[in-house]
């Protein structure tokens, strides 16, 4: 059992890794015309504008300003941006939206002398209190940005590569005993 959670936990971890490693075609048509990419070529260039659209002669990439259109066999990784403006927007509806129905139907209950019959008075503050806190998240969020990696190149087979530091691989093996006999010594 305590194998099967260990091989879990690092296939879990290595997942976001995994889901970077699409083929071109998939990365490339997941991708809307307006969003923000950061390309690094195999030549060693970095390429960053708005994404326009796709080419089929030779197939390209290409960028709403004047970056030139990127070849898709030159690509070594592509980078879409994000922001945490949806996130923030949720988060802060949530944040301030609880509290104000907390609130409201509290002050409605108070303020009629036990018996609330203004609840659509309720529901509308509380509307309106949750709209504030997504705005306010909204702002918040938009102000982080992240860049997602959505594509790496493989290497080549026959390219012979000494592994560098962002590229290196630690293997290790840890023995767990599997039940109760095999931990004690012979």
């Amino acid at each position: 059992m305590l194998r099967f959670v260990l091989v879990a936990v690092i296939a879990l971890s290595l997942a976001p890794q995994l889901r970077a490693q699409e083929s071109v075609p998939q990365a490339f048509a997941q991708l809307r015309p307006g969003q923000t990419l950061r390309i690094y070529t195999a030549q060693g260039r970095r390429h960053e504008g708005r994404y326009a659209g796709l080419a089929w002669e030779p197939p390209s990439l290409s960028f709403r300003e004047q970056v030139g259109p990127v070849v898709l066999t030159d690509i070594d990784s592509l980078w879409v941006r994000r922001s945490g403006a949806r996130k923030g927007a949720v988060i802060g509806g949530l944040a301030l939206g609880i509290p104000s129905a907390a609130f409201w139907a509290w002050a409605c209950t108070v303020g009629s002398e036990g018996r609330c019959r203004a609840w659509h008075l309720v529901a509308g503050l509380t509307v309106a209190g949750a709209a504030v806190g997504a705005g306010v998240g909204d702002a918040i969020g938009s102000a982080s940005v992240r860049w997602q990696l959505r594509y790496v190149r493989s290497p080549s087979r026959d390219a012979t590569r000494l592994p560098s530091a962002d590229r290196a691989l630690l293997t290790v093996s840890i023995p767990l005993p599997l039940n109760s006999r095999s931990a004690r010594a012979p």
